[in-house]
């Protein structure tokens, strides 16, 4: 089940969602990463969170944090906890804020995915993003999906 994001009950397992399972892939790709629990707050705050659960008010299972600008879908962060992962939880909640988004008017999907993190390339390559652009200075791919409507 997809749902939203209820901050007092959920933000204590998404940040350690985002320390296990995104952060050490962030410190391989740019060793000097640091963020504090509060920029991490923030930086969900700043976007719309979908968790996905087994039931409504259990913990998360994992969750995605996207916002739209400019027409298009932008995913910030996508995390599914290790024991959780092919299940069908990311994607369930990749094509619940794809929905989202091509009902906002969005014609396309955008990410960044940093580069040592093979597993999430292969996932997000899998429901059709492709590679546009490599950003040396972050080393991290930039990831594309059109949305045909």
């Amino acid at each position: 089940m997809i749902r939203e994001r209820m901050a007092s009950r959920d933000d204590r397992r998404l940040v350690q969602l985002i320390v296990r399972e995104l952060v050490p892939y962030a410190r391989m790709a740019r060793p000097d990463t640091k963020w504090t629990r509060k920029e991490l707050l923030e930086r969900l705050d700043a976007n719309t969170v979908l968790v996905a659960v087994s039931r409504r008010l259990e913990p998360p299972r994992g969750f995605l944090a996207y916002h739209i600008r400019d027409r298009s879908l932008h995913l910030d962060m996508l995390a599914v906890g290790r024991e959780q992962q092919g299940r069908g939880y990311g994607s369930a909640l990749i094509e619940a804020a794809e929905r989202a988004g091509v009902a906002a008017g969005c014609v396309d999907a955008k990410l960044f995915v940093d580069e040592p993190n093979g597993r999430a390339r292969r996932f997000y390559a899998r429901r059709g993003y492709r590679e546009e652009r490599y950003v040396k200075e972050m080393k991290c791919l930039l990831l594309t999906r059109r949305f045909y409507l």
